[in-house]
């Protein structure tokens, strides 16, 4: 349970915070352009398969920002400090507007 604890300090710090940013911005830089540039259209649908590529991770990136809702929350409550009441906050936001796209 230590483990978990230390993984959720990790992650909370400032340094974690912009690796995740600039991975977070190389993903989507990355996934445009194979998506737009580099996948041919689909023989059946055409150009029109192509919002599975904008509708499918935009669920997933919904799903992944209410677990970390769900980890910042446990370290909210574990520690009581404010920093993960406020991540576990600003994901839900991000959560709810990426489920209202897809």
């Amino acid at each position: 349970m230590r483990r978990f604890y230390r993984l959720l300090s990790a992650l909370g710090t400032v340094r974690a915070q912009r690796i995740l940013g600039w991975a977070t911005w190389l993903g989507l830089i990355v996934t445009a352009v194979v998506a737009l540039a580099v996948v041919p259209a689909d023989a059946d649908q055409g150009d029109v398969q192509r919002l599975m590529y904008v509708h499918v991770p935009a669920a997933w990136v919904a799903f992944l920002s209410f677990g970390v809702v769900f980890l910042a929350s446990v370290g909210y409550l574990k520690t009581g400090r404010i920093h993960w009441d406020r991540i576990a906050v600003s994901s839900a936001a991000c959560g709810s507007a990426t489920g209202a796209q897809a």
